[in-house]
């Protein structure tokens, strides 16, 4: 068992006088070997040899001075061997201390900086290993830097040495994860004033967010979304802007992958501009729709409908005067209200889209 700082020391009840110049002989031996002021990692066992010295003088006593084995660690036990000699002479040896030290260091690992997001680190950490050893004292510990393989669980080893040679190992757990996540695929569809942008993400994928620029404030990009849905509808925009959408992947570890795209909102019903006053009959104009093979435009006054089409092409030129179901209508003053379906197939089908858009004229 270690006796800690405090050395044993062996103290000869004798009272010694110094070795005079050819008077006696000393030599020590620890394992067979010279002694060693440093640290043993095994048991060890101190001899002594010795010779009277003075002819017709001869070693009459002893203390101290047969093998003697030091089996527990220790920060320090002195021998010491004693003469009596047959003229009275009281001769002893230099001391030998000897440490023993067979415990390894403690040790564990340090990174040089918290996990990235979530517990997880997503680019290369420097590893330090750190110890405590409290007989040796630590001589020295390793670092090392973790880049890889991504891993949901990896135990990274590393070691410390103390004085006396004895080697700890730790451990330190990590979490890696530096590979992004795929691009996420992305469409856009837009209306007045209202851009509507919905994805589809890898399974890695923890989160979305979505940046734009111009931004809500001014030119400078400005992040509109955050989360976990698969669709957004942004209603801050206006018409006739082009604006840049990032759409970003993010997954569990932060590691991020984007997906840049462009749209343009604009008002379905584009001609005339809602709201507009007009003094001749108008050109209606709307918003090509994919497949569809003919449009349905009806048109209000006073909530009373008045007029029913079917253009195949996205446009109406209408006329000042015109007949709708057996009434004669005129284009006279007031406040128009006109709406538009696309439609798919044979007009006789009656198989429509959802309304394309609303819009309203005046007439002056």
């Amino acid at each position: 068992m270690r006796t800690g700082a405090a050395a044993l020391v062996v103290t000869l009840v004798v009272l010694l006088v110094p070795q005079a110049a050819g008077a006696a002989t000393f030599s020590a031996s620890c394992n067979g070997d010279g002694c060693s002021a440093g640290w043993y990692r095994t048991n060890v066992t101190v001899k002594f040899t010795y010779a009277a010295g003075k002819a017709g003088n001869r070693v009459v006593g002893t203390s101290g001075c047969g093998p003697r084995t030091i089996n527990s660690d220790t920060a320090g036990i002195t021998v010491v061997c004693a003469l009596r000699l047959s003229d009275g002479d009281l001769l002893s040896s230099s001391p030998v201390v000897v440490r023993r030290d067979t415990v390894a260091p403690k040790v564990s690992g340090v990174p040089d900086r918290p996990p990235d997001l979530n517990g997880w680190y997503n680019h290369p950490v420097r590893i330090t290993f750190t110890g405590s050893d409290s007989l040796s004292g630590l001589a020295s510990c390793t670092s090392a830097i973790f880049s890889g393989p991504d891993t949901r669980s990896e135990k990274f080893g590393g070691r410390c040495t103390d004085r006396a040679g004895n080697i700890g190992t730790g451990w330190f757990s990590l979490r890696y994860d530096s590979t992004p996540p795929r691009a996420p695929r992305v469409a856009v569809s837009t209306n007045d004033e209202f851009v509507v942008l919905a994805w589809e993400v890898s399974r890695d994928t923890r989160s979305v967010e979505i940046s734009r620029a111009p931004g809500l404030y001014g030119p400078e990009p400005s992040v509109v979304y955050r989360g976990r849905a698969s669709r957004f509808a942004d209603r801050k925009v206006d018409n006739g802007v082009s604006y840049r959408y990032t759409v970003t992947a993010v997954d569990r570890a932060g590691n991020r992958s984007d997906r840049p795209i462009d749209a343009v909102a604009a008002a379905p019903l584009f001609k005339p501009v809602t709201g507009s006053v007009v003094r001749d009959p108008p050109v209606l104009a709307w918003a090509k729709v994919a497949r569809a093979s003919y449009y349905n435009v009806q048109i209000f006054r006073r909530g009373r409908k008045i007029l029913s089409a079917w253009p195949t092409h996205p446009w109406l030129r209408l006329s000042r005067t015109w007949t709708y179901e057996g009434e004669s209508y005129r284009l006279s003053r007031g406040t128009y209200q006109w709406r538009v379906w696309p439609g798919v197939g044979s007009p006789s089908a009656h198989k429509y889209r959802p309304l394309l858009g609303h819009s309203t004229f005046v007439v002056r």
